[in-house]
């Protein structure tokens, strides 16, 4: 198949969440299965990779009275053809043209399809960024024979955001419709979910609780009006870029058969690394991702700070988003300097030698449409404690035959506390199931899976 997969965001040209890690993963794993894939994004000033770009062409984006000349250029990275939208709304990143630049890019997006060889079949949206890319599609380009017979598929990745804007930004639109309004307001992410062919979310879960409500943010409606050609694909992440066994970013390997030693041989080399107090006998816990409410910070911010002024755990943090959340983990290093370690941002090194010595993943999301951390620190022996919510919800189980970590049901301090407490007994007291730990290590969201299945969803787009 010839597939465009278009983004805002992709590993490691930039690295906001963990949408830039599906669109990396993704696109290779299509490539290796035999399809033409081409992915399209946005060259941002900061990118650690543009000297290696090649300028392809030039050309005037027109919307409304609006006029930006953009640039477009190449460049293969794992095997995946890239082409990069380059102009002045990306180089500086002005929040009061977020709407305008979006648009902007949706246009160029489609206009460099003509910059491909063959014809597009499957064009394939990520989150509200490029949820106008059908509508324009149909408005503007429909009657090209390059353009006429693609099919669109928008992956939501997380609902909350949604890209709305005041009404003003029509002037930019080719023509007035319904599809794109909701509460008053131009909705991005609305406008997908009317006028792609379909759409999908990523887990099973996730796609069952995006028509409450309460989960939707308003749009409910919306999806239920297109919940038959609604979908849930579990992600899958690189089980040989995260190989504890392989890898050579961690100071010790390991597999399921030596994961004692070798997670103690990590734990160590962290705790000298970060300038900890030594006690190997203390529990590491890890928070990787984004720093916002969603991911249930408020639920854990007490506990740990009495964990920690009993000296009884470790905490590592990476990650960045809301200013409050960094605020309070910068102070809570500074209060705990031998007992917390606070990264700021995204750094791979960090991340592996981190999941690799910790002994708990904290995640109690408040919603979370798949989360692909907790998997990968499952893969290093590291077990969860999350929330029976979305993803977390299809791949965490406590007391199954499937046992991989900790759950708990409603989002409230004490539910949290007390699995959390359920968790630092058993690993006190040393009756941690061998069980719960090699299942979380054989964890099974492969990138073949996740793969299959788009292609399988590709194949029935009516």
């Amino acid at each position: 198949m010839n597939i465009a997969f278009v983004t805002n965001e992709v590993y490691p040209f930039q690295k906001h969440g963990g949408l830039a890690d599906i669109s990396a993963s993704l696109p290779k794993a299509l490539n290796d299965r035999g399809h033409n894939i081409t992915t399209i994004l946005p060259f941002y000033d900061d990118d650690p990779y543009q000297a290696k770009f090649k300028l392809i062409t030039k050309q005037d984006i027109i919307l409304g009275d609006h006029i930006e000349p953009t640039e477009f250029y190449s460049y293969t990275h794992n095997k995946v053809r890239h082409i990069f939208i380059k102009n002045s709304l990306f180089s500086i990143l002005d929040n009061k043209k977020e709407a305008l630049r979006y648009l902007v890019f949706s246009i160029a997006a489609l206009e460099s399809l003509k910059l491909i060889d063959h014809t597009i079949e499957i064009l394939h949206i990520n989150n509200w960024h490029t949820g106008f890319i059908p509508y324009l599609l149909d408005s503007n380009y429909r009657k090209d024979d390059k353009y006429k017979n693609i099919k669109t598929l928008l992956t939501i990745h997380n609902i909350e955001k949604q890209g709305i804007f005041e009404r003003e930004i029509e002037r930019y639109l080719p023509f007035r419709n319904f599809t794109y309004i909701l509460n008053g307001q131009v909705n991005f992410l609305k406008t997908g979910i009317m006028r792609s062919n379909s759409i999908n979310t990523v887990s099973k879960t996730y796609r069952k609780e995006i028509l409450l409500r309460f989960f939707s943010f308003d749009l409910d409606s919306a999806l239920k009006s297109r919940q038959d050609n609604l979908f849930g694909i579990l992600n899958g992440f690189d089980h040989n870029l995260y190989n504890p066994k392989k890898e050579n970013l961690i100071s010790y390997n390991y597999s399921f058969s030596n994961y004692k030693d070798g997670k103690f041989k990590n734990k160590e080399f962290l705790i000298e690394k970060l300038n900890f107090d030594k006690n190997i006998e203390k529990p590491m816990l890890l928070f990787i991702g984004r720093l916002g409410r969603q991911k249930g910070i408020d639920l854990f911010k007490e506990k740990i700070q009495k964990l920690l002024k009993n000296k009884e755990i470790y905490f590592v943090v990476i990650g960045e988003g809301e200013l409050k959340f960094e605020a309070f983990f910068r102070e809570l290093e500074k209060d705990f300097p031998k007992l917390v370690h606070y990264h700021s941002g995204f750094d791979q090194k960090i991340s592996h030698q981190a999941y690799a010595a910790s002994d708990f993943f904290l995640l109690p999301s408040l919603f979370e449409p798949c989360g692909l951390n907790h998997m990968i620190a499952m893969r290093y022996g590291t077990l969860p404690i999350v929330r029976e919510t979305g993803g977390l919800k299809d791949t965490v189980f406590e007391d199954t035959e499937n046992q991989n970590g900790y759950t708990f049901k409603n989002y409230t301090v004490d539910e949290f506390n007390s699995t959390l407490d359920r968790a630092l007994k058993e690993y006190k007291e040393k009756t941690i199931k061998t069980i719960k730990i090699e299942n979380a290590m054989n964890v099974t969201s492969f990138l073949i899976d996740m793969a299959k299945q788009y292609e399988d969803l590709y194949k029935k787009i009516d």
